[in-house]
């Protein structure tokens, strides 16, 4: 059976320092829900036991992994909701307190490190030091990368800690990877909604997809590309369904004409209007508004 915790503190030497990123604890821990945390207190020497009134401090920098359940950080005066898929990032010195909800319980990994490669990186501009926590979802890659560390801190065999920082920098890069694609994916749904107010905007004008493409900052082959990806549809289809489907309500909520109805949803004429509706619809506009009035309850 798999241990449910493990725990470890590292030795370094000059060497390790000099080589500028080495590990000083790492671990797993899998709590269950109502079991006290963290599980095994007497695992950690007394620098790391938390205070949960005033937090604690550490003298390194850690990254802590949730991969099930969910929780609470507080850090600087700040707190943060934790969940799986979470990842979070502990600088020296900052006060901090962490626990996973009672209900849930959680599987958290961690590692420990310092060094002066560690510092640049983490004093960049890829990190924000007031935006500790990282929603980065759940990775085999990520999680392969701290049982590595486990593997190497278990063996201890020369020049253990100099694959460990190289793994620790590993799981600092796919933490950036990951949020980068979780920024993204944010970043090419707010173009998508931003089309489609354009989109419902004009339902009774002209507007270009070119146009919409240009105010997203997109190409328009880059737009359409993008567009297609999120809605099955290509911008013209979208907009063109959305015009149908206006149309429908004014042929069964107004008294307009079929000609009315084309000129101010902006088709090129009544007959082109007709054409599309009947393509979409599978029967004229004029049949249509005529089933939904002698039969209401079966269109």
């Amino acid at each position: 059976m798999e241990p449910r915790s493990y725990t470890k503190y590292f030795t370094y030497s000059d060497d390790d320092v000099r080589w500028g990123c080495y590990g000083t604890t790492a671990g797993f821990s899998r709590v269950r829900p109502h079991e006290s945390y963290p599980p095994h207190p007497e695992d950690h020497p007394p620098r790391y036991h938390r205070n949960w009134e005033q937090g604690r401090r550490l003298r390194e920098y850690a990254v802590v992994y949730i991969t099930r359940g969910c929780g609470t950080l507080r850090c600087s005066d700040q707190m943060f909701s934790l969940h799986e898929g979470s990842a979070f990032i502990l600088r020296p010195d900052d006060y901090h307190w962490y626990a996973p909800d009672e209900t849930t319980g959680w599987d958290e990994y961690w590692v420990g490190f310092r060094g002066f490669h560690i510092e640049n990186l983490l004093n960049s501009d890829f990190f924000d030091p007031d935006q500790p926590v990282l929603d980065v979802g759940v990775h085999p890659d990520l999680v392969s990368a701290f049982q590595d560390i486990f593997g190497l801190s278990r063996s201890e065999k020369p020049g253990y800690q100099l694959q460990i920082g190289a793994l620790v920098i590993r799981i600092l890069a796919e933490l950036i990877t990951w949020k980068k694609s979780a920024d993204q994916a944010d970043m090419s749904e707010q173009i998508v909604e931003k089309a489609k107010s354009a989109f419902v905007a004009h339902l009774e004008a002209s507007i270009s997809v070119d146009e919409v493409a240009r105010d997203s900052g997109l190409s328009p082959p880059a737009f359409r590309s993008l567009f297609k990806n999120y809605t099955g549809m290509s911008p013209y289809q979208y907009f063109l369904h959305m015009k149908i489907n206006r149309s429908k309500e004014l042929l069964e909520g107004t008294d307009l004409t079929v000609k009315e109805i084309a000129y101010q949803l902006d088709f090129k004429d009544p007959y082109h209007f007709s054409k599309l509706f009947k393509s979409k619809i599978g029967e004229s506009p004029s049949r249509w508004r005529n089933n939904v009035n002698e039969y209401p309850d079966s269109v």
